[in-house]
Order: structure tokens, then C-alpha cells, then sequence
């Protein structure tokens, strides 16, 4: 359960809530609503339900007891085993053997009742002398509905509201409620949306009996998610254990982990007959507080906000997405409920209008626990309701210090989610981050636009620094990047087709390399997986000089395009060397310095690309040959050849940050200057950890790929502000839908 912390005193800065009157705020209710009837069989439906998830639990107890009694059983009847063998070792094994695989099943079947939970989110609790206009909001919404008043109300950073009964098990007989909610609804939402979502929640407890078993119903389901898909305690200390053992403790940690997995898939058995005895009442459930909803907020108000609720998950996924490329500069945002709302402002009307489609294409599953938001929306028309609730403020108008309130919460998100690492991460106000990731985002979009998709981190260009100087003839450089253009143009749709087979080159070229590396190595490959004719070395070798031939054909047709690309670039660099043309170019001293440093990163960079694609091969060998460790852990030789294979990788790693450490990291971090080789990878894998090292390794070749292309994009974007200048338009691409190989 989420740990609930404690709000701090109130900022002396005035918010928006301060400004707003209790009485203004319940005076817009326009009375209450007439009750959602259920009738009896509903009820009784209910019943039978929650008994039967009731049940559940019981009978994942009682197969407990029942391994429980079959080991006590043999212990205490079959020590005739020693009178039958004798006092021998195999006598030994074949009583003591069942007794000791019984109690570890025992033991792993109980854990998931014993186990604490792992660290989950926290919430904020949120006292009512320090937040009396959301408070009192809450109470007249509840009043509305007929439904208990929250005793507490918590605040977290999720796109969601829940309304549940208080101290577990115990509150089944209460009404202890509390209400938790996300700030980023307030943040993205008005007080018309953000009241129906409430009058949602709390319609769920508007019914005396039904309340309590529609919460024994939940509960039980949440419980066995949990359970299932969740790490607990031990789970974090068993990889936390794991990352300190010696290779030879692999066997036994693997054995454990096919335990824990074995006790898993039985609650996952049960968790989906749970799941599909209570479904269809769960989805009732969700009609009955739907029509709340609508008598609160309104039909039409039902519809904007289920609308809305789509719109702000798609601005979280764009938010994360974000956040990632942020930390990896260690920087992230000081408010993530204003981030989200940013983002959902940005969000383009052609972007909306297709999730808006997609939202009303889709349709309730036989096992979906809610209905479609087309099959809700449908309903809550058929409600014709005007609501009594229509305030459109912000809804963020019911918090007092809503900014503050946001920030520590954002602070609390990280700390959860980063651990200690947060520390070493810098918050920056959000205006500013997101237009980081705005330029991040030009920059990724001016590679399609300049360069057409025909780049790729696999094949860097190679770039002649002494070359980038200030032209003494403007006009003629001027002239000839007219003509680079020109000829790139005309080029770039006659050679799709070679750099398609080029990418096909490369992927079969690293397939079968990477079986070389397993059949080296004792690991049985499929040829068809891997693309050769038949698992031999010959056979490799041949699909690797096949895939040389047919690289070296494509590059060669690709050659006029690559030096057309070149010059177009080189030309315009060199131009925006010149005072008149880099005075007309945005921040144009900027931009020469900028594209000094990432030319000689790029250059950098390119001289380690035969370590990089060693590296590449070597990661591939090392994944495959993790994926068939189990069923070989007593294998010593072969637990020996993974080892021998992530020392490779490791080796791997050295060399790339080496060659890297003296380059400087071209764009701004939020550790200052690092190098090169700090950005792709800060902290090197322990020596001895296989898991770390393959994860480090992918991390690595991850940010080389988007290093590249962030700086490849960098410079496009550049040339075409000087390309702009000069009066030269974009290039049309002969193919809308070309994508780089990113």
C-alpha cells in the first residue's frame, strides 16, 4: 500500500484557490440528484460474486494445507522406506527429498500472504484546515450523490481518482473512506470534469451493501494483481542478493526464481477465474457510477471528460517519453502535473481528432473489467441529463498552493521511481524543460526533412573538419550548395531501394555473425532463425560474405548521395561561418560553436565504429545465449561460456569509453561538461555481473543511436536556418512515409 505522507505548511505564496470563496464554489450546485436505483437481482448478482471471489482465496489456502498435509503425511507413514532399504544414503534421499521440495513449495506458495509489498508510489495527505475549499467540495459532491464523506483525502501524481474503504479488511465494516487524487486531473481538467470524475468515485459508494461488496470484489482483484505482477519485499531483496553472487550461485538463484515463477502462475490461474467470475459486474459497476457522473456533470459533460481522460493519457505517454530523454542529460521537471498540461495544450488538433476516432472504434472484450468508453459515452446519453454542476474554472482552483502542492509531489514520484539517483539529477522549472525537449524535437524531425531517412548510426558519415571555414567568395559557395541541392534532389529518389537492401544487409550480416558466435560457443542455433542455410561455421561465413557483397553494392549506389549530403551540409556550415549570413540566423554565434562541438563528437564517434559494431555482435551472442540458460544451470562449461561471453562485452564497453573519454559531450547536461563517454554510459557494470553488463551494454548502444541522430538532427536543423536565409526552400521528400533508421 502507498505510503501517505504528511503535507507541508502552506507556501505564504497566494494561489488560486485563495481567491475563491467556499460559498462561490457549492453555489454552483444546482441541487441534488435523483438516486441510481439497482434492483434486487443486481444485488443478488452481487453477492453470489463477492462469495465466489470470496472462495478464491480459500482454495489457494487450501492447497496449501493440502501440500502442507501430504508432507507431514510422508514424513510421519513412510519411514517404513528405511526398514524396506535400510540406513542408507538413497533411503536417506528418498525420504528427506519430498520433505525438503514440499516445504520449499510451502514456502513460496505462502510468501505472496507474508510478503510486504515493494515500494509502491506515495501519497500525499492533505489535512482539512490546510485545504478547506477541497474539503468542502468534496463533502457538497457527496452530499449530491448520497454517498459517505471521505475522511481523508490524498493527493498522488497519476491520471486517475479512487474513492476505497479505509484500513484494509476491517473498513469492509466501516465507513472509513478515503479519496486519492491525481493531481495531474486537476491540473488538466475544469471543475465541471473534475466534479463528474469525483460524483464517478463516490457513486461507487452510494449504495449501503452493494458499496461493501463491489469493495470485497475490488480488493480481492487488486490483491491477486499484486501478487502476480507485482514485486514484493523479498522479490527486491532476492535482485539486490543476486547482484553480489558469485556465477556459481546462479543455479540456485534461477531455482528460486522457477519457484516464485511456479507460485505466481498458480495465483495467476486463479487471478484470471477471479477475473472472469466478476467482469460483467464490474463493468455494471462502472455503468451505475457512470450515470452519477452524468447526473452530476451532465450527458454532454460525461462525454468532454471521458474525452479529456484520453487526451491527458496520451500527454502523460508524450510526458515520460520526455522525462526519459531528459534524464539521461540528469535533468528532469519540477512540476510533472504541469509538464503533462503543457503537453496536452501542445497536443496537435489532427493528433486529437484521431484519438478521438480510435477512442470511439473500440469495443468492450468479453473479459474487459470496463466497459468501452463508446459503450459509456452511449450510455450516459441515454441518461438525457443536464447535470447540476457546470463550473468551468480550473479545476486546480480548489487547492490552496496548487504549484507547491504539484512540486512536492513531483519530488515524492522521483523518489520512488529513482531512488538515491534522484539526488544526483538536476530539477529545472518545467517552461524550460519542455522547451529543451522542443528543440530535441525539431532537431529529430529536420533529420527527415534534410536528410531524407538515408543516414543510419550503423554507417556514420565521416566528416573533414579542416574543411568547415569561412569561404572567401560567399556567392560562389552559395551557388554550389544550390547545386548540391539540386543534385541531391534529383538522386534521392532514384536510391530507396539500395539503402532498404543496405539495412537488409546489415540485419542478415549480424544474424549471422551472431550464430558464428553461438556455435563457437556449444549453443544450438535454428538456420532459419538466423538465416543461414544450416547450423555450420561455413555456412555463417558464407551469409556474412553475402551480406558484405550485397552492403558494398548498395553503399556503392548510395556513394553520390552520401557525398551530395556532405556537401550540402559542409557548404552550409561553411556559410554560416560568414558575419552576414550567421547575423540573419538565430542565435547564429551559438549555432557555429554548437556545430564545432558535435562535428568533432561525430567525428569521434565515427572512430570507434568498427568497436561499436564488435560491441553490437558480441551483445547479441551474450543475449542469446542468456535466453537459453535455463534448463543448463548444473552445465558448468556452459555457465563458464556465458561468463567468457560478457567479458567480451565488458571489454567492449572499456574500449568505446575510452576512446570516448576525452570528447565532450556536445549538448547541455545537467551535470555541466561530461564527456562523450559519461553521457552513454556513466558507471560502468561490475565485472563479475552478467545482467548488469548486458543492460549496461544495451543502454550504451541505445544513446550511441540517439546521440547520432539528435546530433545529425542538431545540424540539419542549422543548415537549414542558413539554407532559409539564403532564400532556398525545403526540400520536398519523394516519400512521405520514409522514416529514418532510428
Amino acid at each position: 500500500m502507498a505510503h501517505a505522507l504528511t503535507e507541508n505548511p502552506p507556501s505564504p505564496r497566494s494561489s488560486q484557490a485563495e481567491r475563491v470563496s467556499v460559498d462561490e464554489i457549492l453555489g454552483a450546485f444546482e441541487g441534488k440528484i435523483k438516486k441510481v436505483r439497482v434492483s434486487i437481482i443486481y444485488r443478488f448478482m452481487l453477492l453470489v460474486v463477492a462469495l465466489a471471489m470470496v472462495a478464491l482465496p480459500l482454495v489457494y489456502l487450501g492447497m496449501i494445507g493440502a501440500v502442507g498435509f501430504g508432507v507431514v503425511y510422508h514424513a510421519t507413514q513412510n519411514t517404513t522406506l528405511f526398514e524396506e532399504m535400510g540406513v542408507s544414503k538413497s533411503a536417506l534421499g528418498a525420504y528427506l527429498l519430498p520433505i525438503v521440495i514440499g516445504c520449499a513449495i510451502i514456502f513460496f506458495l505462502i510468501k505472496p500472504l507474508l510478503a510486504r509489498p515493494g515500494r509502491g508510489g506515495s501519497r500525499r495527505l492533505l489535512k482539512p484546515e490546510n485545504q478547506t475549499l477541497l474539503y468542502a467540495h468534496v463533502s457538497k459532491v457527496c452530499e449530491v450523490v448520497g454517498a459517505p464523506v471521505p475522511q481523508r483525502i490524498e493527493v498522488d501524481g497519476d491520471i486517475n481518482a479512487a474513492a476505497a474503504l479505509g484500513r484494509g479488511l476491517f473498513g469492509f465494516f466501516g465507513r472509513d473512506l478515503t479519496l486519492v487524487v491525481g493531481l495531474p486531473l486537476a491540473a488538466g481538467m475544469n471543475l465541471r470534469q473534475f466534479t463528474g470524475v469525483l460524483a464517478h468515485e463516490f457513486g461507487h459508494f452510494s449504495q449501503g451493501g452493494a458499496m461493501r461488496l463491489t469493495y470485497l470484489i475490488h480488493m480481492i482483484n487488486a490483491w491477486f494483481a499484486r501478487v502476480v505482477y507485482q514485486r514484493d519485499a523479498w522479490d527486491e531483496m532476492l535482485v539486490r542478493s543476486s547482484k553480489d553472487s558469485d556465477y556459481r550461485l546462479i543455479p540456485l538463484l534461477l531455482l528460486i526464481r522457477l519457484f516464485i515463477w511456479l507460485s505466481r502462475r498458480v495465483l495467476w490461474v486463479l487471478m484470471m477465474i477471479g477475473h472472469g467470475i466478476s467482469c460483467f459486474m464490474l463493468r455494471q459497476m462502472e455503468y451505475d457510477a457512470d450515470r452519477y457522473e452524468a447526473r452530476v456533470a451532465g450527458s454532454e459533460g460525461f462525454e468532454d471528460t471521458a474525452k479529456q481522460l484520453a487526451l491527458l493519457n496520451l500527454a502523460w505517454s508524450k510526458t515520460q517519453s520526455d522525462l526519459s530523454q531528459a534524464f539521461d542529460e540528469k535533468r528532469l521537471s519540477d512540476d510533472l502535473p504541469a509538464m503533462i498540461a503543457i503537453n496536452l495544450k501542445k497536443m496537435p488538433a489532427q493528433v486529437k481528432t484521431q484519438l478521438f476516432e480510435d477512442q470511439m472504434s473500440r469495443r468492450t472484450g468479453l473479459f474487459d473489467s470496463h466497459p468501452s468508453d463508446r459503450a459509456r459515452i452511449k450510455s450516459a446519453h441515454k441518461q438525457k441529463a443536464d447535470g447540476v454542476f457546470h463550473d468551468e474554472r480550473p479545476a486546480s482552483v480548489l487547492f490552496k498552493n496548487f504549484e507547491e502542492l504539484c512540486k512536492q509531489v513531483t519530488m515524492e514520484f522521483y523518489a520512488v521511481a529513482l531512488g538515491p539517483e534522484v539526488a544526483l539529477t538536476k530539477l529545472v522549472p518545467t517552461a524550460e524543460l519542455v522547451g529543451r525537449q522542443d528543440v530535441v524535437s525539431d532537431h529529430m524531425t529536420a533529420i527527415e526533412g534534410f536528410f531524407h531517412g538515408y543516414v543510419s548510426s550503423h554507417h556514420p558519415i565521416e566528416w573533414e573538419l579542416a574543411s568547415l571555414t569561412a569561404p572567401d567568395d560567399p556567392r560562389a559557395v552559395a551557388q554550389e550548395l544550390k547545386r548540391a541541392r539540386d543534385y541531391f534532389e534529383q538522386a534521392t529518389g532514384e536510391v530507396r531501394e539500395a539503402y532498404d537492401r543496405l539495412q537488409v544487409a546489415d540485419l542478415r550480416r549480424f544474424k549471422a555473425t551472431v550464430a558464428k558466435g553461438l556455435m563457437k560457443r556449444n549453443v544450438r542455433v535454428d538456420p532459419k532463425t538466423f538465416e543461414i542455410h544450416k547450423a555450420k561455421d561455413e555456412a555463417a561465413d558464407e551469409a556474412i560474405a553475402e551480406a558484405d557483397r550485397e552492403s558494398a553494392d548498395a553503399e556503392m549506389l548510395m556513394m553520390p548521395v552520401e557525398d551530395a549530403i556532405k556537401r550540402r551540409l559542409t557548404l552550409a556550415l561553411r556559410l554560416l561561418r560568414v558575419p552576414k549570413v550567421r547575423q540573419r540566423v538565430a542565435d547564429g554565434e551559438a549555432s557555429v560553436d554548437q556545430a564545432d562541438r558535435v562535428l568533432r563528437a561525430l567525428s569521434m564517434l565515427h572512430s570507434m565504429a568498427e568497436p561499436l559494431d564488435k560491441l553490437r555482435n558480441d551483445l547479441g551472442v551474450l543475449e542469446q545465449m542468456l535466453g537459453v540458460v535455463k534448463g543448463r544451470e548444473s552445465d558448468e562449461k556452459f555457465l563458464q561460456q556465458v561468463m567468457n561471453a560478457s567479458g567480451r562485452v565488458a571489454r567492449g564497453i572499456d574500449t568505446v569509453r575510452f576512446g570516448l573519454q576525452s570528447t565532450s559531450y556536445p549538448f547541455e547536461h545537467g551535470s555541466g561538461e561530461v564527456s562523450l563517454a559519461s553521457f552513454l554510459l556513466e558507471v560502468p557494470p561490475s565485472k563479475d555481473d552478467v545482467v548488469s553488463i548486458f543492460q549496461k551494454a544495451f543502454e550504451m548502444i541505445q544513446r550511441v543511436d540517439q546521440f547520432y541522430y539528435r546530433s545529425l538532427g542538431a545540424l540539419a536543423a542549422t543548415a537549414e536556418k542558413v539554407e532559409q536565409v539564403l532564400g532556398l526552400p525545403p526540400i520536398p521528400s519523394p516519400k512521405p512515409d520514409a522514416t529514418t533508421n532510428a
